[in-house]
């Protein structure tokens, strides 16, 4: 699977660097500490300079859809973190350019991102872009609906309906949501 995931990245439209690979840390929102770990972060070349883009692989059949990281209806809500939240100062990083999920499934292989910077990643491929031509005020309503989420846990609201069928999954609550993100002490060092 692995091979055939490099095979894929090697037709993306833009030159690329990996700046870093599980990049972990800390960040408070609304009184809340969060521990995170970035799965890779890239330095994408385009005709208008060097973009950031953070990277969170995704193994298995499950679909992503691109309106779970609208900010009115954020059911996806660790990689708009990420890029909101993230210290990258350390990296010489001072803003993300956007965000893509890697799903790396035998024959399946696709990102799903949303830039401020370019069309689809692999140009011809089943690969998802959404561009946004508006990235902070992006940045700025993901911030916002963080920090709302974040404040009505903290009040007691365990349990969001963020899309129609979110409560009918069963087990998709905010909670699960802290949990992908909550680190044990020091395991983000």
């Amino acid at each position: 699977m692995t091979a055939a995931w490099l095979l894929h990245e090697r037709k993306r439209e833009h030159p690329f660097v990996v700046v870093k690979h599980e990049h972990a840390g800390r960040a408070v929102i609304g009184g809340l500490e969060l521990g995170y770990r970035i799965d890779r972060i890239d330095r994408v070349s385009t005709d208008s300079g060097d973009r950031i883009l953070l990277i969170d692989y995704k193994t298995g059949s499950r679909s992503y859809r691109m309106e779970d990281w609208n900010p009115d209806s954020l059911a996806e809500p660790q990689l708009p973190f990420y890029a909101c939240h993230a210290d990258l100062q350390s990296l010489d990083i001072a803003q993300v350019d956007g965000i893509a999920f890697a799903r790396v499934s035998e024959g399946a292989n696709q990102f799903h991102s949303m830039t401020r910077f370019c069309g689809p990643l692999i140009p011809n491929a089943r690969s998802r872009n959404r561009p946004v031509e508006d990235w902070e005020g992006r940045l700025m309503a993901w911030r916002q609906t963080l920090a709302d989420m974040v404040e009505q846990f903290l009040a007691g609201h365990h349990v969001f309906d963020l899309r129609g069928d979110y409560l009918s999954a069963g087990t998709r609550s905010f909670d699960a949501f802290l949990a992908a993100l909550m680190r044990a002490e020091g395991e983000a060092d």
